[in-house]
């Protein structure tokens, strides 16, 4: 990534102004005050595992809001170069069934842009932003950032060299006003994020299981055995950095299933992100009697949430032995262990599985806009033919009881 030793100062108004920073080696404390642990996620530690292992095309852009001279804001942005062909899975020209099928494909050979988004593509939440709220609300940080967003896109232009073609507002936990929206972009939804509260009186993973609807402890009891014989171990830094090549192969088995997949990690991300955070990601290896790894799965701990990230595993030993819904029940056992956690992300994968071990959906908000006034027109149009809305039936595994009401809250 080019390095830029001195961010670029631009004025706003007569009292706003913006900085961008290219490396997070050189943000200032600035940055960090205004951060405080409120999210790991726009933490440097997290920032530098993903600036040192970047997914596939990726950059990242740092963005200093200041109201005469003091920080108010900060914004993560992302560049990626952006090939829809390349997100497209079972999309080949040995693979088209319809007249629909090749005119997805003829359409995605010709939409390669640039893409400047506002937020992390490797997350499912709201992780584009922070502000100093007893300056700035949370509404008035965003229209700063929307009224920012021309100025941003031309100094990225001028010192990439490169057209931004597009811009993108990932995941919103409330929609944009009508005065926000204006001329601006497209909102799309995609699925939504799944999480779930962890209530105070569960102390292990049978307390959990004590509330479930009786159909629903007898199905984990039932996944529990088949999986009886698994060893779960939490691994260390120099494990995975050991294993990394192995562990990406079984990440790709999953990324590969996905139709639509905007993203690829590398190998050194998983290593990079346990050389930052340390305790706070946490990775679980799940190896047979014979010592062979079969999957993982991870987490990261953001303040009182764990969010679940990335995790791989072998197709047929998922048959075999569950193995994806013991990670889920793993993964909130682990969450329910620690006493500062009170909430697990599951993401917006999988949904109706999570939904049966009590996870609630939350809509997330996305909005896009593409800088060619033709492609604008279609584009939300055809983000939605690509990305189809996965079907799926919301479960409701606890008992009748404050359980549930809360869960649903």
């Amino acid at each position: 990534m080019k390095r830029v030793p001195d961010a670029q100062v631009k004025s706003l108004s007569k009292d706003y102004s913006f900085e961008i920073y290219n490396d997070v080696l050189e943000l200032p404390d600035a940055w960090t005050d205004l951060v405080q642990e409120r999210n790991s996620f726009l933490d440097t530690p997290f920032l530098a595992a993903l600036q040192k292992s970047p997914p596939t095309g990726v950059e990242n852009r740092y963005v200093i809001l200041k109201l005469n001279g003091k920080a108010v804001g900060v914004v993560l942005l992302q560049l990626i170069d952006y090939r829809l062909k390349d997100s497209l899975k079972n999309l080949t020209d040995g693979d088209i069934r319809s007249w629909s099928d090749q005119l997805k494909l003829r359409l995605s050979s010709v939409l390669n842009f640039r893409l400047l988004v506002i937020g992390n593509l490797l997350l499912s939440g709201e992780h584009a932003f922070l502000f100093d709220d007893t300056i700035v609300s949370r509404e008035q940080g965003i229209d700063l950032i929307l009224k920012t967003l021309p100025q941003i896109r031309r100094q990225i232009e001028q010192e990439d060299g490169r057209k931004v073609s597009g811009v993108m507002i990932k995941d919103l936990e409330s929609p944009l006003s009508a005065n926000q929206r204006k001329g601006l972009m497209h909102q799309v939804t995609f699925q939504p994020n799944m999480s779930m509260k962890l209530e105070r009186e569960w102390k292990n993973r049978d307390d959990y299981l004590a509330d479930l609807l009786s159909k629903y402890r007898i199905r984990a009891r039932r996944a529990f055995k088949k999986a009886r014989d698994i060893q779960i171990r939490e691994w260390s830094l120099e494990e995975i950095e050991t294993n990394r090549m192995t562990l990406h192969k079984l990440y790709r088995a999953i990324a590969d299933k996905a139709t639509f997949n905007m993203l690829n990690l590398e190998a050194d991300y998983l290593p990079s992100l346990k050389r930052e955070l340390g305790e706070g990601f946490r990775f679980f290896g799940y190896e047979n009697k014979e010592g062979e790894l079969l999957g993982f799965c991870t987490l990261i701990e953001n303040g009182t949430a764990y969010d679940a990230h990335f995790l791989g595993l072998e197709e047929t030993s998922n048959k075999r032995y569950q193995l994806y819904l013991n990670m889920l029940f793993d993964m909130l056992a682990k969450a329910i262990e620690k006493p500062a956690i009170n909430s697990i992300v599951f993401g917006r994968t999988a949904l109706e599985i999570k939904s049966s071990i009590g996870a609630r959906p939350k809509e997330m908000y996305c909005y896009i806009k593409h800088f060619n006034s033709a492609f604008n027109l279609v584009i939300g149009w055809l983000i939605r033919r690509y990305d189809p809305v996965e079907e799926w039936q919301a479960r409701h595994p606890f008992k009748t009881t404050t359980v549930d009401v809360l869960q649903q809250a």
